[in-house]
């Protein structure tokens, strides 16, 4: 049996050089397809990241809004305390005007909702965890919001009333407990959102702001005349 040897017809030199080429050219192929792929991610991330301040910055005004009127819960929560304090001594207790409510506005998540894993692993575990915990906490924060309405709404029943008897004092000093605690509760995270908020540099929204507007309702109004 006679060995056949092969021999490239340009010789060993040329067929070297012609696969080194070759392989220049699928490597650099690679390595480009990688720099645009890279690139397309990091335009992604910038995207999310550019859709996530807007929907924070909405968030930041609409969470600011329970708040514009702190001052007035705090005093509306004193006069309720007086009313109780003058029905439980058997003074007469009265309350002309509304008790009205803290304002509140809804809680953004659809671009948090909509983002993609994909993207998110490309961007700094900084930047995700900072994203992760700002919703985590305003969901909790807004949670609270909504929770703090029902006493509230069930102070209305108190709205111009003429005489406490024992057990409307005893429902009262319930009711206000319940919004003295979540009131607390809204004042006591306050500073590590907004510090965190203002660590991403972040600021509330102004057309958020203008359209939530400035809440006329009764809470800032004296209960008592």
């Amino acid at each position: 049996m006679r060995r056949i040897r092969w021999s490239p017809e340009n010789g060993w030199r040329a067929f070297s050089t012609e696969l080194i080429v070759v392989v220049l050219g699928v490597l650099i192929a690679l390595g480009a397809e990688q720099i645009i792929s890279g690139l397309r991610r990091q335009g992604e991330v910038s995207s999310l990241r550019s859709a996530l301040h807007e929907e924070l910055s909405d968030n930041l005004a609409s969470y600011n809004y329970r708040f514009s009127e702190q001052a007035c819960v705090a005093n509306r929560l004193a006069e309720l305390k007086a009313l109780r304090a003058r029905a439980l001594a058997g003074e007469t207790a009265r309350a002309v005007g509304e008790i009205g409510r803290p304002p509140s506005a809804s809680l953004r998540t659809s671009v948090w909702s909509a983002r993609s894993s994909e993207v998110m692993d490309a961007m700094p575990l900084d930047k995700r965890l900072a994203y992760s915990y700002i919703y985590d906490e305003l969901a909790f924060n807004f949670d609270l919001m909504n929770q703090e309405r029902e006493p509230w709404r069930s102070l209305a029943r108190f709205n111009g009333i003429r005489k406490l008897n024992d057990e409307d004092a005893r429902t009262l000093s319930e009711l206000i407990f319940r919004v003295e605690t979540i009131d607390a509760a809204l004042r006591f995270n306050a500073p590590d959102i907004q510090q965190r908020f203002a660590q991403m540099g972040i600021r509330p929204s102004e057309r958020i702001r203008q359209l939530l507007g400035n809440d006329d309702g009764p809470l800032c109004n004296p209960l008592s005349r």
